[in-house]
C-alpha cells in the first residue's frame, strides 16, 4: 500500500521490468534466475514503500524463509502447478495497483500472493523426502 502512495514513476518502470523478468526466468525453467529476479523484484516494491525499518524486518524474514521458498520454488518450475500462473498473474495485479496508486488494492493482491505461496510451499513440504 505504501509503495503505490510513494513509487516515483521510475521506480514503478523497474519494478514492470522486473516482473518481466521473473516471469521470463520462470517460464524458462531457469530457478536460479527466478530467485534473483523475484528477490529484486519483490525489494524494489518494499524499497518503493520507503518503510526502513519494515525493510529490515522483510530482509530477515526471506533470508529465514529462502530454503523452504527454494524447494517450493524448484517444484513449481518443474512440474507447473496451477499456482505457477496464479504467481504471474498477482505479480501482474500487483503492478496495476502500484500504477493506479491504488494501495488498498495493492496490499490485497500482495497478501493473496503470500498466502497462496505459503499454501504452494507448505504442500511442496508434504511431499519432499
Amino acid at each position: 500500500a505504501e509503495a503505490a502512495r510513494h513509487a516515483s514513476e521510475p521506480e514503478l518502470a523497474r519494478i514492470a521490468a522486473l516482473r518481466d523478468t521473473v516471469e521470463a526466468h520462470g517460464r524458462a525453467g531457469d530457478l536460479y534466475g527466478v530467485l534473483e529476479a523475484n528477490s529484486a523484484f519483490q525489494f524494489a516494491i518494499y524499497e518503493a514503500a520507503r518503510g526502513p525499518i519494515a525493510l529490515q524486518f522483510i530482509e530477515v524474514l526471506r533470508m529465514k524463509s529462502v530454503p523452504h521458498c527454494t524447494a517450493a520454488i524448484r517444484r513449481m518450475l518443474q512440474e507447473r502447478p496451477a499456482y505457477f500462473d496464479a504467481c504471474w498473474v498477482n505479480h501482474d495485479a500487483l503492478v496495476a495497483a502500484l500504477t493506479q496508486r491504488d494501495g488498498a488494492r495493492a496490499r490485497d493482491i500482495k497478501v493473496r500472493d503470500l498466502r497462496a505461496l505459503q499454501a504452494f510451499v507448505d504442500s511442496a513440504q508434504e511431499i519432499s523426502p
